[in-house]
């Protein structure tokens, strides 16, 4: 048989002050400092019991004489009036005590309202250098290096694409943040939890009789805990919506990592393209040159031409070598940093061929690109995630509530082989009081962030709308420059053939002829130029657009 024994919690029964105030539930082992608001609105009980052996232990002194019994009962029967007394005080201060528990339950329950998003800023329908309308078609929208019609850049930018050390970055983290989404509102489920520990408790007491008397004994403790908080607030919406600006914000850095990695990879290709067209078109001319240096040569020793016409004719030579080493230098880095955008310390060991790019030559384009370009997403992002934090921080201002229960096992293991049972069920509500004005000024600060983030997402787009018409009005100067040096090259042409058929008529000597002929290579490699810096213009274009498609 086992003896029990039910312990009362009695109200307002006072702990270790902290920063806020909770209604918990008494229970084995220490809790943490807090103070009870109202022990009524929490239903506890309590029972435990000893034995050793077959023979159980009483709680009470077996040792007491007779006497001190009937003096225990005479007090008992003149103190039980004063006990009902003190029975209806406490029943009337536990009624008044569940009162204000369900007033401050009421006002956990208490409803956020969602603060309020700034609008989208407005733009025209198109940008270009000068609000001209056009826009871009929709195969730039998808696939663009794909226009490029040069099928080594299309497999190039797609295995970059897949190897790139920044864009495998950008995936993880986005998988991060797709993780932490979804273990949103966890926390709001009910959690469990299991414990086991052994104690060893050395008791020494002095005696007058018996001395100094050692008591060891080992203790076994296995205890189960569960809780669960009522989220009547939100909270779990309000953090969903964080974990959303977090995935958005990291859906929008893949997009501007892919999208500057393309680009990237087209400027570098394309100018490798260039390098080696012009190193061609140097190699013709110097060629030319040198045939030139030594015809000169020739007529100075005849005395048909002064030494000042062979130093000129070797300045030229001189002026068009000196032109090589800054292609091959330009060359080799472009190997070099294609290789690593493809994710390998070896430079790119292919040849570049011909980039078609007569279909990024648009005027303007759509402004709803700009909308969606991944700076821009992301600010719109943050400015989500900011209104979201700005919740939290008021929902802090409110009570928490929380259904919290645990119960736990003690059993002797040596020594004193006694057991007992402890248990606890009941609510938990958390009441900001000593720290209310920190948590105010927490969300004034939330208050200003939302309207930092605000201006700093209208100074993104008002940067990004400034980049793609500088962007525009770059190309447009690079294609005036192509249309310029392309009519030169035309002219230098047309003369060129003009000097071969004089030439071959016998009106001119060789030396004009091969001079005619350095002049075309010249003009080439001002088209050359020119479409370097065409591409040039391209890229910062695309930097600002194509990362949006």
């Amino acid at each position: 048989m086992r003896k029990w024994r039910w312990t009362a919690i009695r109200p307002w029964s006072s702990r270790a002050a902290s920063s806020s105030a909770s209604v918990r539930p008494s229970g084995l082992g220490a809790s943490p400092p807090m103070i009870l608001a109202s022990a009524s609105t929490c239903a506890c009980w309590r029972a435990s019991w000893r034995f050793r052996g077959r023979r159980f232990r009483r709680l009470s002194d077996n040792a007491s004489s007779s006497d001190s019994r009937k003096t225990k009962g005479r007090a008992e029967a003149m103190s039980q009036s004063n006990n009902d007394r003190l029975e209806t005080a406490r029943m009337r201060r536990s009624r008044a005590a569940a009162a204000c528990g369900a007033l401050l339950l009421l006002a956990a329950c208490a409803p956020i309202e969602t603060s309020a998003i700034p609008p989208a800023m407005t733009l025209p329908e198109n940008l270009s250098a000068r609000n001209s309308l056009g826009s871009i078609g929709p195969e730039l929208r998808s696939g663009w290096w794909r226009l490029a019609r040069e099928p080594g850049f299309v497999r190039l930018v797609e295995a970059t694409l897949e190897q790139n050390f920044a864009l495998s970055e950008a995936r993880m983290r986005l998988a991060a943040a797709r993780i932490d989404y979804g273990a949103i509102g966890r926390e709001f489920r009910p959690q469990a939890a299991a414990s086991a520990s052994i104690r060893q408790d050395n008791n020494t007491t002095t005696y007058p009789t018996f001395g100094k008397i050692d008591l060891t004994s080992t203790w076994g403790v296995s205890g189960f805990e569960s809780s669960w908080e009522v989220d009547f607030l939100g909270r779990a919406e309000m953090e969903r919506r964080v974990a959303t600006a977090s995935v958005e914000s990291a859906e929008a850095d893949l997009g501007a990592a892919r999208g500057i990695v393309a680009a990237e990879v087209l400027r570098a290709y394309a100018l490798l393209s260039i390098s080696q067209a012009e190193l061609k078109a140097l190699d013709q001319a110097l060629e030319n040159t040198r045939r030139i240096v030594r015809l000169t040569g020739m007529k100075r020793g005849g005395g048909i031409v002064s030494d000042l016409d062979y130093t000129r004719a070797e300045a030229a030579q001189r002026r068009i070598e000196a032109r090589r080493p800054p292609l091959l230098a330009e060359a080799a880095g472009l190997r070099a940093a294609l290789g690593a955008l493809a994710g390998t310390s070896e430079p790119f060991d292919g040849e570049a061929g011909p980039v078609e790019l007569a279909a990024f030559r648009f005027a303007s384009v759509p402004a709803e690109l700009v909308h969606r370009r991944p700076d821009v997403r992301a600010a719109a992002a943050s400015i989500l995630k900011a209104a979201a934090e700005r919740d939290l921080a008021e929902a802090d201002l409110y009570p928490r509530l929380r259904i919290s229960g645990e119960l736990a096992l003690g059993r002797g293991v040596s020594g004193n082989l006694a057991s007992a049972l402890a248990g606890s069920l009941g609510p938990q509500l958390q009441i900001p009081l000593f720290d209310l004005d920190l948590r105010q000024a927490r969300l004034s600060a939330r208050e200003k962030g939302l309207e930092a983030t605000a201006f700093a997402y209208r100074d993104r787009v008002v940067s990004a709308v400034s980049e793609v018409r500088r962007g525009l009005a770059q190309l447009e100067q690079a294609r005036a420059q192509i249309r310029r040096a392309r009519a030169e090259q035309r002219a230098v042409t047309q003369s060129d053939r003009l000097a071969g058929m004089l030439y071959r008529g016998g009106s001119i000597d060789l030396g004009e002829r091969l001079q005619s002929a350095v002049t075309l290579a010249e003009s080439e490699l001002a088209v050359l130029a020119a479409r370097r810096q065409e591409i040039q213009a391209i890229v910062f274009t695309l930097k600002s657009i194509a990362q949006s498609v």
